[in-house]
């Protein structure tokens, strides 16, 4: 790479409107899949409230775990 396109790629801290949304978006996708392989194995019932609980618990420990 060039010094002045390196540079500049370390020192952006990026738009934490981005994080957020691709953060919401995989934490609802990964919960439902999760809910949904756990319906499918007689763990648990399959309902939108669980789907959206899990997905804030993984919403809130990704977004602590990707903050410095």
């Amino acid at each position: 790479m060039s010094g002045d396109l390196k540079a500049g790629m370390e020192s952006s801290e990026g738009d934490i409107r981005v994080l957020v949304v691709i953060n919401l978006v995989l934490s609802v996708g990964f919960a439902g899949m999760a809910i949904y392989a756990a319906d499918l194995a007689n763990v648990t019932t399959f309902t939108w409230s669980r789907v959206l609980g899990f997905a804030a618990i993984i919403f809130v420990l990704g977004f602590i775990v990707s903050m410095d």
